[in-house]
């Protein structure tokens, strides 16, 4: 009689165990579709036992035995959802199918296990128990220490996917950045000498422990580079040499040439700087290494400024200072390009990279002349409008082959909250990339890089174009239409939503190779430029966000011929939610938790007044 008892639980049990070795440990085939079919009716005719037994029972036996075969029945419905989430059943469900699927795998184990785990327990409680002395209070025991582990288990696995949907992945390490990066020791690999590195630092000194353990792993990888620790006081050749007066500074020594990292002593103070340690060190390898260049930004059209002036501030424009740090750094020396200096007659010839950002005022016939025999010859063009200024510089955009709308785009799904209205659509990111070699490492990274276009428009291919080869290299996220009232509302009847072209890198002339990426690239004495349907992303403010940062790295890289890549550097990035997810995190937090607390508790305490005395 006691073995009749648990045999209906056990053969439960054992066809699930038999469903699933013909589902996972059979590699397909007659065995596997044996092995399954059988544990699927073992299941559900022990289901059926379990049921039967309730039936034949009386009082507290009859009660927990019903009890029990509605949880099996449960674990059986969790096949059902298991089913409908396989790829066999992909396309009855509606839509694509992509996000029920998504949401069956995820809540079929859970509906399984609760009631897998609560049958469990209760069963074990059970066989231990005599017929006539049933334990009620024992077998709820059971069953509910059973639902709260699989509760346990289900909060554990959804903080678990919150985690890895918004890249949670902590390393606890102190300053984990302290590594060289690949566009670091592509720059080390490029050396033709000796570089000396010294840090003028005392013993036992917390910075330069960090410092040392970067640089060790940077002279690993090249036998040219030396790295020394020395104390100020106790080189006073090597202090007067680099022209050091204490320590808490990095020399880096190549020939005759010098560059000066200055960090502090003390670890508080220095560790601001030690996350940008990377960038910092690669700038200095490329002054070092890199024969000056002179990056032009062209004046005379209402450019954005390098200081903002007070007209500009009303306006609520912003300057370039930002860009023309990271292009000093990059060992450009930066010039104004108006009238005076050439634009107007002839490109200097020591142009490296021409830019125009911002411009409100339409390019003279003698301008726009002057920048197409400059690209003609080889040049290089980096082109930021707005769209509201795309009508009157239409010939500008011309000379790249591209055309602009002079319309806002919008996105009422994918945006960054501002002002809490409607005007926040036009405020728009993304991290849509293409293979292009220009957005090499913001596609390699798009899960952690997204662009900020705070005003953006769009770009098309000019119909007629001069030969060049277009490529439309970030767009929109989807839903994203060309507003036509300016009101960021979406009108059904005359706007339409779609993914939009954004930038577009262009080129032309020169032997067409692969060697910068996966499509093929202009040789250097081809032309090349990009054009961004916005100017205030490289405005400053814009440019600090490591997606802009890393865009124009990427752009000005691929302009010139280099190999981009990422920097690494360790810093706080906002994270940006879509208005679904905003309202979804919102009202989740306020009523998620306090509805969970009161509802666990009513239930407990219904549960506790049910109790036999």
């Amino acid at each position: 009689m006691t073995l009749a008892r648990w045999v209906p639980t056990a053969a439960w049990f054992s066809g699930m165990a038999l469903l699933w070795m013909g589902q996972r440990a059979l590699d397909g085939g007659t065995w596997s579709q044996v092995f399954s079919v059988v544990g699927i009716a073992s299941a559900l005719i022990a289901d059926l036992a379990l049921f039967g037994q309730s039936r034949a029972s009386r009082g507290a036996e009859r009660s927990f035995r019903a009890r029990m075969a509605g949880l099996g029945l449960v674990g059986l419905i969790a096949l059902v959802l298991w089913a409908l989430q396989s790829e066999h059943a992909r396309e009855f469900l509606p839509g694509d199918g992509e996000g029920l699927e998504v949401a069956l795998s995820v809540l079929w184990p859970l509906v399984w296990l609760a009631g897998a785990l609560p049958l469990l327990f209760m069963e074990l409680s059970f066989v231990s128990m005599s017929r006539d002395a049933v334990e009620g209070w024992r077998l709820g025991a059971s069953g509910r220490s059973a639902f709260v582990l699989v509760l346990v288990l289900g909060t554990l696995g959804f903080l678990n996917y919150i985690a890895s949907e918004l890249d949670w992945k902590r390393d606890w390490s102190y300053l984990r950045t302290t590594r060289p990066s690949e566009s670091t020791l592509q720059a080390v690999e490029n050396l033709n000498e000796r570089l000396d590195i010294v840090l003028f630092y005392p013993p036992a000194n917390e910075v330069a422990e960090v410092l040392l353990l970067y640089f060790e792993q940077l002279a690993a990888f090249s036998d040219r580079i030396r790295v020394r620790v020395v104390e100020h006081a106790l080189e006073p050749t090597l202090s007067e040499r680099y022209q050091v007066s204490g320590d808490g500074t990095v020399i880096f020594g190549l020939g005759s040439t010098k560059e000066t990292l200055r960090l502090g002593l003390e670890l508080g103070s220095a560790k601001s700087r030690l996350r940008s340690l990377d960038g910092d060190v690669q700038l200095a390898l490329l002054e070092l290494t890199r024969e000056e260049r002179v990056a032009y930004v062209t004046s005379g059209h209402g450019e954005s400024n390098f200081v903002p002036s007070d007209e500009d501030r009303q306006a609520g424009r912003a300057g370039l200072r930002e860009v023309r740090n990271v292009l000093e750094r990059l060992n450009y020396r930066v010039e104004r390009l108006g009238l005076l200096q050439g634009l107007g007659s002839e490109i200097p010839r020591d142009a490296s990279i021409v830019l125009v950002v911002g411009p409100r005022e339409a390019f003279l016939a003698s301008e726009l002349a002057s920048l197409h025999t400059y690209l003609e010859r080889g040049g290089r063009l980096l082109v930021c409008v707005d769209p509201e200024d795309a009508a009157k510089l239409q010939p500008l955009l011309a000379l790249t082959g591209v055309s602009m709308s002079t319309g806002l785009l919008a996105n009422d799904r994918y945006y960054i909250p501002d002002r809490n209205n409607e005007s926040d659509h036009f405020f728009l990111f993304t991290n849509r990339f293409s293979r292009h070699a220009s957005v090499s490492t913001l596609r390699r990274y798009s899960d952690q890089f997204a662009v900020i276009l705070p005003r953006v428009g769009q770009l098309e291919e000019v119909a007629e174009g001069n030969g060049a080869r277009v490529s439309f290299v970030i767009r929109s996220l989807p839903d994203t239409w060309l507003e036509v009232e300016r009101n960021g509302h979406f009108d059904e009847e005359t706007e339409t939503r779609a993914i939009r072209d954004l930038a577009a890198a262009v080129e032309a002339g020169g032997v067409k190779d692969s060697a910068f990426d996966e499509e093929p690239s202009a040789a250097p004495d081809g032309w090349r430029a990009v054009v961004f349907a916005d100017a205030d992303w490289l405005t400053d403010g814009y440019v600090r966000h490591p997606g802009n940062a890393q865009a124009f790295f990427d752009v000005v890289s691929w302009l010139q011929g280099d190999k981009g890549a990422r920097v690494e550097v360790e810093q706080d990035v906002p994270l940006v939610h879509t208005r679904e997810q905003d309202v979804s995190w919102f009202y989740g937090t306020i009523f998620a938790p306090p509805l969970f607390v009161v509802g666990a508790g009513l239930w407990w305490l219904r549960r506790r007044r049910r109790r036999p005395l």
